[in-house]
């Protein structure tokens, strides 16, 4: 009698990612992907037939963001199955945001194969999943006793990081919109929003600000 395989849903907007992804995952003769999504909205339509274990799940995806699509599985309860974020969005920046919005790890793209399989047993194991580095921040943090929303960015959306750090990478709008696929308006709009939250006067100390901080997350540990 064989063995069930765990059921896997893949969730990112790169048909070509989650053809490797697939294929990867799929060498591990205890895991077997049943679904895949470039959408929130194709994500929970694969959900809801309810027959699968884990979630790989990217942040970057149209419309509606990776993180927003994990809030609204953690108000389903017990009813949700796990998810680990696979992103390449910096994990200094992203990771505990995704635990907080319910996500069980969170691994960056660049990770190799068997890496991204021990998180996934690890997360089905029913472990919490994330790097030494990520562990030792959180944990400074708790000793410290400072708050985990006392970073500046984390009074934006998770769109609106998204935007800010792309900023702070030289892109502009038109750049940006085409790699989250939204238009060119809604990113000024994004802006617009950041600038007032941020208590900035114009475009040109978002800019500043941004860079600033896309040049702090290049600067190691």
């Amino acid at each position: 009698m064989t063995r069930e395989r765990t059921r896997l849903l893949l969730v990112d907007d790169h048909p070509v990612f989650r053809l490797g992804l697939k294929a990867m995952l799929e060498m591990d003769a205890s895991l077997r992907v049943v679904a895949e999504a470039a959408s929130a909205a194709d994500a929970r339509t694969a959900l809801e037939k309810g027959d699968v274990d884990l979630v790989l799940l990217d942040i970057s995806l149209p419309e509606e963001t990776g993180l927003e699509l994990l809030r609204s599985l953690r108000e389903d309860g017990a009813s949700a199955p796990p998810v680990l974020v696979l992103s390449m969005h910096d994990e200094r920046v992203y990771a505990e945001r995704a635990l907080r919005a319910g996500a069980r790890g969170y691994l960056m793209k660049h990770e190799a194969p068997d890496r991204v399989l021990d998180f996934v047993h690890r997360v089905l194991a029913g472990d919490v999943a994330v790097s030494d580095r990520v562990q030792r921040t959180m944990l400074d943090r708790l000793a410290s006793g400072e708050r985990a929303d006392a970073a500046p960015p984390d009074v934006l959306t998770a769109r609106e990081l998204e935007v800010f750090e792309l900023i702070g990478h030289g892109l502009r709008s038109k750049d940006i919109a085409e790699r989250l696929g939204i238009s060119a308006r809604t990113v000024e709009t994004h802006r617009t929003h950041m600038r007032r939250k941020l208590g900035l006067d114009g475009s040109s100390d978002l800019l500043r600000v941004a860079m600033r901080y896309a040049a702090g997350l290049g600067t190691g540990d």
